[in-house]
């Protein structure tokens, strides 16, 4: 008797059922699984990041959700919405389309110019969540790659300064210890020493990534 692998593909979520669907995952695991503040997940930078989803082929189910934030991540006092106002109907960045959130991502760039070699500060990968029903299925792979293509497609179409021949930029995430096993497999390097965030025990990870040689 043989079984039938589940496939996936990764959206942007543009549309309020989609987004709706993440914020509802999210709850899901950080809150109900993992125990973690359920009004101080979702935040202010939910406002200006890329949300992607996981959608399950044969039903079209969001069974992954991730953000990428464009780094550096604002170092003001970032509020939060509580459950009840996402209960409520509320969808912290709603209304955008992807070609909008792209704009803002390049917008939202630092550079660094040596040489020939253009480097962009890049985006942060938050907010990671995989859905029991879909794990150990190389899930959190399918997300992490999409993740990075989509920044390296959006800094892509930003115009390059004359003489410049090489583009890269990095991935960057603040990884939960009990998952760094994971982000080692896809290439992260750890920076710096272990804290603690939101009471979990985090360290945080760098990826370099190629836009353009």
């Amino acid at each position: 008797m043989s079984s039938t692998r589940d496939t996936y593909r990764v959206a942007v979520a543009c549309s309020d059922e989609l987004l709706r669907a993440a914020y509802e995952l999210r709850h899901e695991v950080f809150y109900l699984e993992q125990g973690y503040d359920e009004d101080r997940e979702v935040d202010s930078l939910d406002e200006v990041s890329v949300p992607l989803v996981l959608l399950r082929e044969r039903d079209q189910a969001v069974v992954g959700v991730m953000r990428i934030v464009p780094y550096p991540v604002p170092r003001e006092e970032v509020p939060f919405y509580t459950r009840a106002q996402i209960a409520g109907g509320l969808l912290p960045g709603r209304g955008r389309s992807e070609a909008d959130m792209a704009q803002q991502f390049v917008a939202a760039q630092t550079t660094t110019l040596s040489g020939s070699t253009l480097t962009y500060s890049g985006g942060k990968l938050g907010r990671i969540a995989i859905s029991r029903q879909a794990r150990g299925q190389g899930c959190g792979t399918i997300l992490v790659s999409a993740a990075e293509q989509w920044m390296i497609s959006a800094l892509r179409a930003a115009q390059r300064p004359d003489g410049v021949t090489h583009v890269e930029t990095k991935s960057q995430l603040s990884s939960q210890k009990i998952a760094l096993r994971f982000y080692e497999s896809q290439n992260y390097v750890t920076q710096g020493a272990t804290y603690l965030e939101e009471g979990q025990p985090h360290i945080f990870c760098v990826k370099p990534l190629t836009v353009y040689s």
